[in-house]
């Protein structure tokens, strides 16, 4: 899965670095990994200000940000769902 994801992040954001990292917090994938499922968390792009409201009253996501992300979520999901792999 990291390999479908690191493919297609290289499609759309050509320059960027495909890292693994911890962050600090819960999130819903912690009970699936309790019991041994393999989880990413993904985001959208995000701006500074974006960044500022996380978990506020105001917190949104850019259409342009969501767009990318539904893109790199379906390009990942076709590329393990091939036969071809």
């Amino acid at each position: 899965m990291f390999k479908a994801l690191e493919k297609a992040q290289t499609t759309i954001f050509a320059d960027a670095l495909t890292i693994t990292m911890m962050l600090t917090g819960a999130t819903d994938s912690a009970e699936l990994r309790a019991k041994g499922v393999q989880a990413y968390g993904l985001g959208s792009m995000m701006t500074d200000e974006d960044r500022s409201r996380i978990h506020g009253n105001d917190e949104r996501i850019s259409i342009e940000g969501l767009g990318k992300l539904v893109e790199l979520v379906y390009r990942a999901v076709v590329s393990v769902a091939s036969p071809s792999q």
